[in-house]
């Protein structure tokens, strides 16, 4: 049986605990103007890092690109499929996955973010 990682682990915990949610509740706002420039002209983007959707969901909104939102943590990634679920983006649109190579798979892309903090 493969063993995850004490990173992912830690990361599983941070989300789960809702922490991660209460600290940053929203996208920082130049920081995603400054995305968005790109994302707009963009139709397939990576997320990478995506947590729990924090940019993923309104570059959703905001774009008819598909996205991909690769995350270490699972529980992050429930968290982003239960709101994807909610707002009815369908899997045409997006893939979250907290697998490496399923997010390389869904490649190539116009955009890749990792945009932490």
């Amino acid at each position: 049986m493969l063993q995850r990682a004490p990173t992912a682990e830690s990361y599983d915990h941070y989300y789960g605990s809702g922490l991660y949610d209460a600290r940053y509740p929203r996208p920082n706002p130049p920081t995603y103007r400054s995305a968005l420039r790109l994302a707009r002209t963009s139709s397939r983007i990576l997320d990478f890092g995506a947590g729990s959707g924090r940019y993923t969901m309104p570059f959703l909104r905001a774009t008819d690109a598909f996205v991909c939102a690769y995350d270490i943590s699972a529980d992050a990634c429930r968290a982003l499929e239960t709101q994807a679920a909610a707002a009815g983006v369908g899997r045409h649109r997006l893939l979250v996955t907290a697998d490496l190579d399923a997010a390389r798979a869904a490649g190539p892309y116009d955009l890749a973010v990792a945009l932490f903090g």
